[in-house]
């Protein structure tokens, strides 16, 4: 979240400015399309989690929801995703970096199996191809959008 923030607010340069925003809103998109895939998915399959098959010593709390696929995976792969590109490769180097440790420190603590968070990467995949298209159909949009939050002093 912060480094979202940060890219957001944290360039004086427009023309910088301007892409780091843009490239916030991709990764906003493709979460949520990871997200609905999810929420779908859930509505077919439902997986009990590790903890409550095995004897797992859980080190956080107990989720209610499906194991399969990881809405975290998903949400998290999914907005490093959103900074694919060669201009933002530091910046999508340190957020999947991140992402996929926190993906696979669910399976660590209990709350996942492997096969979840597969899942969930090969979820967050589909949906950045998905948001892909769709960001770049929609650059004007995009564009008059940041000029109307500019505007308005949020961006």
């Amino acid at each position: 979240g912060l480094i979202l923030l940060f890219h957001w607010i944290g360039f004086a340069n427009t023309e910088v400015k301007v892409s780091s925003q843009r490239h916030v809103l991709k990764a906003i998109i493709i979460m949520l399309i990871a997200n609905a895939f999810i929420l779908l998915v859930n509505q077919i399959l439902f997986r009990e989690r590790p903890f409550v098959s095995n004897d797992v010593n859980l080190l956080f709390y107990m989720p209610t929801d499906s194991s399969f696929p990881s809405n975290a995976c998903a949400g998290s792969i999914g907005l490093a995703l959103g900074f694919y590109s060669r201009i933002w490769t530091k910046t999508f180097v340190s957020i999947f970096t991140l992402a996929a440790l926190m993906s696979l420190s669910r399976i660590y603590v209990g709350i996942h199996y492997p096969g979840d968070i597969l899942g969930g990467f090969i979820i967050s995949i589909i949906s950045y191809y998905i948001g892909n298209y769709i960001w770049c159909q929609t650059k004007s949009i995009q564009l008059r959008t940041l000029k109307l939050l500019e505007n308005l002093n949020i961006a």
